[in-house]
């Protein structure tokens, strides 16, 4: 899958963000954020920047805010 474009990165974001307000949580169950983390570790797609930082270079999101977000989903399906 190609990266995404900044405008599907931010459609990403508004929902994510949206959902959140309607129930008013945002961090997802320990658990959740563990088992993506797990399946994000082994991702081809996941990458390191400057300042040890990690994130998915399809959706373009920081690895440590996308797994612990609760109504989020992967660009690739697999979490």
């Amino acid at each position: 899958m190609a990266e995404w474009s900044a405008m599907q990165q931010a459609k990403s974001l508004l929902g994510t963000l949206s959902a959140s307000l309607k129930d008013m949580t945002w961090t997802a169950e320990p658990q959740v954020i563990a088992d993506r983390m797990q399946v994000c570790d082994g991702c081809d797609k996941l990458r390191k920047g400057k300042n040890n930082w990690r994130g998915c270079v399809v959706c373009g999101c920081s690895y440590k805010k996308k797994v612990s977000a609760k109504h989020t989903t992967c660009p690739l399906g697999k979490w």
